[in-house]
């Protein structure tokens, strides 16, 4: 997409390491999902992520992540929704996957705003 900015809230380009728990393709029960690793962030922000992914994770799929941001003791616990999923790469072995937060603790996700804001150039 390259229109002007959407978003709501700014993102901060951040590589960092994510564990996805639980993953859940769109449709499929609670109890029938797998888990995806290995994960990094691209970009973190307010609303959602950007990841970087091994496997192509269908639109509207949801994901229970954990993972650290710097500067803060423990981990975020988030369950997010799959809005795009498209190849990094034309061999197809790496995917960009945005997320939109579906469930996290309000402190969390405070914690995440405080630190992209304070880390934005």
């Amino acid at each position: 997409y390259h229109g002007p900015e959407r978003r709501k809230w700014p993102r901060l380009d951040q590589k960092l390491p994510l564990q996805v728990i639980h993953a859940r393709p769109a449709g499929i029960a609670r109890q029938e999902g797998f888990t995806i690793d290995p994960v990094w962030t691209r970009d973190l922000g307010g609303a959602g992520l950007g990841l970087n992914a091994p496997i192509h994770c269908p639109i509207g799929s949801e994901l229970d992540l954990e993972f650290e941001i710097p500067g803060r003791d423990g981990r975020l616990h988030a369950t997010v929704v799959v809005v795009y999923s498209k190849p990094e790469t034309e061999k197809k072995k790496l995917f960009r996957v945005g997320v939109s937060y579906k469930a996290i603790k309000e402190d969390e996700r405070q914690a995440i705003i405080y630190y992209v804001n304070d880390n934005l150039p």
